[in-house]
């Protein structure tokens, strides 16, 4: 592996660790849950409504994850 391959694996797994700092939340006030939004915040982040419940996109952090992989799995593969 040269050192450009390295360099990229380090950001592809950096782009990694952000996903899940920051990850795709859903959000929905606890009184009427028909009204749903979705945000991005860094995930230990206080909440500043009592009102407002989040929890986490699986699917949508699933996804960006998969797509993180695959795009450094291409690059570093082409870059041979």
């Amino acid at each position: 592996m040269n050192r450009t391959q390295r360099i990229l694996l380090l950001v592809a797994v950096a782009l990694l660790v952000v996903t899940w700092l920051f990850p795709p939340l859903l959000c929905y006030m606890n009184f009427n849950r028909n009204e749903v939004w979705t945000e991005y915040r860094f995930l230990f982040h206080p909440s500043t409504f009592g009102l407002v419940h989040r929890t986490i996109d699986w699917g949508r952090l699933a996804l960006s994850d998969a797509i993180i992989v695959a795009v450094g799995a291409l690059v570093i593969y082409l870059g041979k």
